[in-house]
């Protein structure tokens, strides 16, 4: 997939530019993930196109060159391809389709800073969870105790008296309580919430208007538990199916006495046995796209993944299964003697006259459901766009589905004619001749099928294992899904034309198991298809073996995680309460006297000696901040005045750390350097990681020449470590920095850290040019500058010199060693940082050079 296509695009003319009022100006985003979201007006969102979800890139086989297929994918099946002109686009591009003669002309829109990225989930589960600073004790049916917060819970429930001894969350199982209270703190579900918990949660508060978020979470917890209850249960109905092939055919029959070779009777059972359980196998998979397609609109983004990645999972060990079970396959009728064939063969002469008579019948019905479904279909019922655009694209999506029907009926009815004359000379033949016939169709099968299906098998497990990554996986995928999805959704909406076809198929299968697939997907009505099952052979567990390396499926834990500031309910009115000073029970006395020019005659008067007072919520900040909430539960005097003093920082910079605690979200759009640089120091002194990594992050966008030697010493004293590695990447990237005056005054120890990091950068590519190889790219000046600079001895000039002379010696003998294939300027960066030892400078040197 080609990464050029990466970023936001708007379309800026459309041609023909019928309908360019609709068309221009709409925006798509395609992620580095495969995925594309549109950005549409309503009266748009039934374009077929704006409805894809995913895309994929691959070189055109009949264009130029640098041309480039854009595909997008999985609407009801199809994917809608366009042509690029390029095929890594800059800022513009311009998408073809020759299906249905459109172009798009598209430029690059500037990605905006997404403030998401400087978020973190907000909850106040640790004040749940110890009980500090509660007001409020309720308890469970149990006498179990939960030491609460009016001020959380009147936020959720702004109109009960909770300190009425009869509220709504009295005399409550404990399990169901619990989660209560922990949704009111976290807005989320606790882990691991249990099926049953959930249901009584529902029961309980389904009268409780003010907790009908709650009530909807739970709903469809249940119903993301119970799709993945069914999506591992067809995989392990598949898995059983496919086992028991291998069981048919496994070395439990190997013995003399039971060979399925010597005993026609036997061997035709276990392979009619084999086709109805691959039936079964089939129809699981068609079930579970189908599934997967209908429940998808359901589903978050990450859900969705999460399906692709178990599906991804457990597809080495489907083709282990079908491998396994065609080398059976292979191995049981490759060991056969002409004398075993010919008795098979005669056994076979009347069951293949009535296999011949019931697939003519079935094709004929097949033929004529076909014909059936394409009579009743018409063009008038396609939804129509206000968009010629639209229409156009519909309506070749439509001829190309029509087309694809009368193709497959053209088929079904070539198929039918050959069968039929197939039959009909099978029929003429003597008995000696169906034998002979029946005979050399056995060894054909046996030398030509189950090999040809173990090459191709072979060369989809290798290509898989090189070249289908996550986001290949995923196209093919959903595309898939959906193309099945769509053709049970044909033949679910046409049932009564495909009933008999239907019926017939299920008698021919004669699996329950089959025929509930077939009602569950709307195939089949719900009273028809019943069948008499032979009993089933237990499984012997072939796949249990890859349990391991199985992805565990998580479709719950959006659920189970507390939102974010910009969606958090429980965040905006705390916040709307600290901002107004409501039901605070704390104070932070900012002491910014160090913030006044001593020498200034304003250090005089009151109000400059007067400290600021902010309120706050100790629930809050405690819940928010370890470094806090050890203060207010110390017993020492925060504990007892309820205050704590700061000194070195301002008002206006402790008001916003503060609001960060109680959002959780950083804007540093509307911050400037030295308010990051003071959060930063904040954060590091009252240790709030996520905030201190929020400041790294945000500063990291502004690092430049003027202030990269400045920021990266503010990270080395605050151990700022992201910061402080972008930083030294910068400065290395830009070595010139290291002769400034601002270079010149840090630490040398700092000094020697940067020239470390500047030394022990990858090498340059070796040059093509003799000269070059030879020539020095750090000079003896240099050398000498950067020991000066870093103070490594108070006799600077005979030291240096003394290092120059130890610098040529191991020159000289490396390049004894390694040839001339080394420029100067390599040798002396691996010398200076293996500290003059000769076998680390050749180690590392080939290390960087391999």
């Amino acid at each position: 997939m080609s990464s050029g296509f990466v970023g936001t695009w708007e379309v800026t003319k459309y041609e023909p530019c019928q309908d360019s009022n609709y068309i221009k100006g709409i925006r798509f985003r395609l992620d580095s993930n495969g995925d594309v979201t549109w950005f549409v007006p309503e009266e748009l969102k039934s374009v077929p196109l704006f409805n894809c979800e995913i895309y994929d890139t691959s070189a055109s086989l009949y264009s130029a060159q640098e041309s480039t297929c854009l595909r997008f994918g999985e609407y009801a099946g199809h994917v809608i391809e366009f042509k690029s002109d390029q095929r890594k686009p800059k800022d513009t591009v311009i998408l073809s389709s020759e299906s249905f003669l459109y172009t798009l002309h598209c430029k690059r829109v500037p990605e905006e800073v997404s403030e998401d990225n400087y978020q973190v989930p907000f909850s106040l589960l640790t004040a749940l969870e110890e009980g500090y600073f509660s007001d409020l004790v309720i308890t469970s049916k149990n006498e179990k105790q939960f030491h609460t917060h009016s001020l959380v819970l009147k936020i959720v429930g702004p109109d009960i008296d909770w300190h009425s001894s009869v509220h709504p969350l009295s005399n409550l199982l404990e399990e169901v309580l619990g989660t209560i209270l922990h949704y009111m703190y976290t807005e989320c579900l606790p882990e691991n919430l249990s099926e049953a918990t959930a249901q009584r949660v529902i029961m309980a508060i389904t009268d409780l208007q003010f907790l009908n978020k709650l009530i909807t979470m739970c709903k469809m917890y249940l119903r993301n538990i119970a799709l993945k209850k069914q999506i591992i249960g067809l995989v392990n109905d598949m898995h059983d199916c496919l086992d028991k092939l291998i069981n048919h055919l496994g070395e439990k029959r190997s013995s003399a006495s039971d060979s399925l070779i010597s005993n026609p009777d036997q061997l035709c059972f276990v392979v009619k046995q084999c086709f109805r359980d691959a039936a079964v196998a089939v129809v699981k998979v068609i079930e579970l796209c189908d599934l997967y397609s209908k429940k998808k609109p359901e589903l978050t983004k990450n859900e969705q993944h999460e399906i692709i990645r178990y599906g991804k999972s457990r597809f080495h060990i489907f083709l282990a299964q079908i491998q396994r079970f065609l080398q059976l396959l292979k191995d049981t009728f490759g060991s056969m003697s002409p004398y075993q064939k010919t008795d098979v063969a005669i056994f076979l002469v009347p069951e293949v006259t009535g296999i011949l008579y019931m697939l003519t019948q079935l094709m004929i019905q097949i033929e004529g459901a076909i014909e059936s479904i394409i009579a009743v279909l018409n063009p008038d019922d396609l939804c129509k766009s206000k968009s010629s655009f639209g229409n156009a694209c519909t309506s070749f999506l439509y001829t190309k589905e029509v087309k694809k029907l009368r193709q497959f009926s053209e088929l079904v009815a070539c198929s039918l004619d050959i069968l039929d004359r197939k039959r009909q000379s099978f029929m003429e033949m003597t008995n000696a001749q169906k034998v002979r016939s029946i005979f050399r169709n056995i060894e054909q099968s046996i030398d030509e099928i189950p090999l040809l299906f173990l090459i191709r098998l072979e060369e989809v497990t290798e290509s898989s294992d090189k070249g289908l990554g996550w986001r290949d996986f995923k196209f093919c995928f959903q595309v898939g899904t959906s193309k099945i999805s769509n053709v049970v959704q044909l033949m679910a909406t046409h049932r009564e034309e495909i009933q008999e076809v239907a019926l017939q198929v299920c008698e021919l299968v004669q699996r329950d198991a089959f025929n509930r697939s077939l009602q569950n997907m709307g195939i089949l009505e719900p009273a028809a298809g019943s069948s008499q099952e032979e009993p089933e052979e237990k499984s012997a567990g072939h796949s249990t073996q890859f349990q391991n390396y199985t992805h565990k499926m998580n479709l719950v834990e959006s659920f189970c995680t507390s939102p974010k500031a910009a969606v958090s309910v429980l965040s905006r009115n705390l916040l709307d309460q600290f901002r107004k000073s409501c039901n605070t029970d704390m104070e932070f006395e900012i002491d910014n006297s160090a913030d006044v020019d001593s020498s200034s005659e304003e250090v005089e008067s009151p109000t400059a000696k007067q400290s600021c007072v902010i309120n706050a919520h100790r629930v809050v900040v405690a819940s928010r901040c370890d470094w806090f909430r050890k203060a207010l539960l110390s017993g020492m005097r925060e504990d007892i005045d309820k205050k704590i003093v700061i000194h070195d920082t301002n008002p206006t910079m402790f008001k916003i750390f503060l609001e960060y605690l109680y959002t959780g979200s950083l804007s540093p759009s509307l911050l400037t350097n030295e308010q990051l640089v003071d959060l930063l120091v904040l954060s590091d002194r009252f240790e709030v990681e996520t905030l201190k990594q929020a400041c790294e992050t945000a500063l990291e966008s502004t690092v430049d020449a003027e202030n990269a030697i400045y920021l990266l010493s503010l990270a080395d004293n605050y151990n700022a470590i992201s910061l402080r590695n972008y930083c030294l990447d910068f400065i290395a990237q830009h070595q010139e920095l290291t002769e400034s005056d601002v270079f010149c005054e840090l630490q040398s120890d700092l000094q020697a850290v940067i020239f470390d990091h500047i030394w022990t950068q990858p090498l340059p590519k070796k040059s093509s040019s003799k000269h070059d190889r030879h020539s020095s790219g750090v000079t003896t000046s240099d050398i000498e500058r950067h020991f000066a600079a870093m103070n490594l001895h108070q006799d600077t000039g005979a030291s240096v010199q003394h290092d120059l002379n130890r610098l040529e010696r191991c020159i000289s003998q490396i390049r004894y060693v390694i040839g001339d294939d080394a420029t100067r300027e390599q040798l002396v960066q691996v010398i200076l940082a293996a500290d003059f030892d000769l076998c680390r400078a050749i180690n590392y040197y080939y290390s960087k050079n391999n």
